[in-house]
């Protein structure tokens, strides 16, 4: 794999949530940091911190995806369900619910960063928004 391709290590952006979240939340950031670990056949693991924002969870998240050429996508699970409630808070779902988080992006030269979207299905409903990530800290103002 060539250097911008070379995904192990660590990595920091954010996502936001989309209009399917409301006024109040839309373009509201959560930033976090990965840290990865690739594998073999272009495939990586690694975990997930959200270190602030609106909903961000204080609970570290798994990820697995695949990295082809400049495209990346990755799943994302948390060891627990939460919804959002409509003050920005986080809500503990206490029964089982099965959703999938999907991160889905490439890798924009010009700017060093992975760019992209994301969506959670959630029983019969879909959530989208858009995240980043790059090898710059600073680039979201984590000290």
């Amino acid at each position: 794999m060539g250097a911008k391709n070379n995904i192990s290590g660590q990595w920091f952006g954010y996502f936001s949530y989309g209009i399917d979240y409301g006024p109040k939340l839309y373009d509201e950031r959560v930033v976090f940091s990965l840290i990865i670990e690739e594998l073999i056949d272009k495939k990586f693991k690694g975990t997930c911190i959200e270190i602030e924002g609106i909903g961000a969870s204080t609970e570290v998240s798994k990820i697995e995806g695949s990295l082809i050429d400049s495209f990346i996508t990755f799943k994302k699970e948390y060891p627990t369900n939460y919804e959002i409630d409509d003050k920005g808070k986080e809500i503990e779902i206490l029964e089982p619910i099965t959703h999938e988080l999907v991160y889905m992006g490439v890798f924009n030269q010009d700017t060093n960063c992975y760019i992209g979207t994301w969506e959670i299905t959630k029983l019969d409903y879909t959530c989208t928004g858009k995240w980043e990530m790059s090898r710059d800290r600073f680039k979201y103002g984590i000290k």
